[in-house]
C-alpha cells in the first residue's frame, strides 16, 4: 500500500471492533456488522500507487420508510408498538457502541476534497 486514506484505516479498524467486541451483548444483533474488506489500486494515472479500501457490512434490513409505506393505514405512521420495539433497539445498540465497543458517533461533518465521509466516528 501507497497512500491509502488514514480515516479510512480508522473506520476499518473500528468497523472490525464493532463486529467482533462482544457478541453476547443485547445490542450486538442490532448493528451491522463487518464481512469482508479489500483494497483496489486507483486505475487513473495520476494517482497511480494509490489504494482504496473497499469495507463490506451484512446486508440490512429495509428502512423505516420502507415499512411505513407497506404499514396499513401508514398515513398515520407506524404503530406504537413498532415505534417502541425499534426504539428499544436502536437504544440497545447504542448501548453496546459505547459500552462496549467504545465508540460514539459525532454527527455530521463536511465533506472535504480528501474525505467523502459523510458522518465520523470516533474512539474515545
Amino acid at each position: 500500500m501507497h497512500a491509502l486514506n488514514t480515516g479510512l484505516i480508522d473506520e476499518l479498524n473500528i468497523t472490525k471492533r464493532i463486529s467482533t467486541a462482544n457478541p453476547a451483548h443485547p445490542g450486538f444483533k442490532h448493528v451491522c456488522g463487518l464481512s469482508d474488506h479489500f483494497f483496489i489500486r486507483d486505475s487513473d494515472p495520476e494517482n497511480a500507487g494509490n489504494e482504496h479500501a473497499c469495507i463490506v457490512h451484512e446486508v440490512m434490513g429495509p428502512s423505516l420508510q420502507d415499512v411505513t409505506s407497506r404499514t396499513k393505514g401508514s398515513h398515520l405512521g407506524l404503530p406504537m408498538a413498532m415505534v417502541k420495539s425499534v426504539a428499544r433497539q436502536v437504544l440497545s445498540a447504542l448501548e453496546y457502541l459505547h459500552e462496549e465497543c467504545g465508540v460514539i458517533h459525532c454527527g455530521e461533518q463536511k465533506t472535504t476534497k480528501q474525505t467523502k465521509d459523510k458522518f465520523t466516528l470516533f474512539r474515545y
